[in-house]
């Protein structure tokens, strides 16, 4: 069966305007409040930032796809539910909200976001990788046929 994941285009677009609006921002560490009240930046780990901005893309994301399929299981970055992923058999999203955090906070144009879609044995199926700041949306399906979308 083949997927398609471009119902998912607008959402990734408006998460791609969201992060553009906010990117040179001055970023915070701790409780601070980041630029325009998008949140604090907070450590995850020793080396892994994760953004105000990086939590509204993937609140975004996240609300459209379970619109969209609340029947698909859904994995993001920031969620907690990773050790629930293998043993789930349904069709399942996973979401990078704003991959290459560290380029984003840092100025660094080179980041974006990516959603895919894998099957109940974690198979590819279908994907989008949205890049902002170079107007670059990239589709593919399970086969690696890629499609480009302005």
């Amino acid at each position: 069966m083949s997927y398609s994941l471009s119902e998912l285009i607008p959402v990734l677009k408006q998460a791609g305007k969201l992060l553009r609006e906010h990117f040179e921002g001055k970023h915070l560490v701790a409780e601070d409040q980041g630029p325009a009240g998008e949140g604090p930046v907070t450590l995850k780990g020793e080396h892994e930032l994760v953004l105000g901005v990086d939590m509204l893309s993937q609140k975004m994301i996240v609300e459209a796809i379970r619109m969209l399929h609340p029947e698909h299981g859904v994995y993001s970055e920031e969620m907690t539910n990773w050790g629930e992923f293998k043993a789930d058999k349904r069709l399942k999203f996973v979401i990078d909200p704003l991959d290459g955090t560290h380029n984003y906070h840092f100025g660094i144009p080179l980041w974006g976001i990516a959603v895919s879609l894998v099957d109940g044995e974690n198979r590819p199926q279908a994907g989008l990788i949205n890049i902002p700041m170079l107007d670059l949306l990239l589709s593919a399906d399970e086969n690696g046929t890629v499609l480009h979308y302005q």
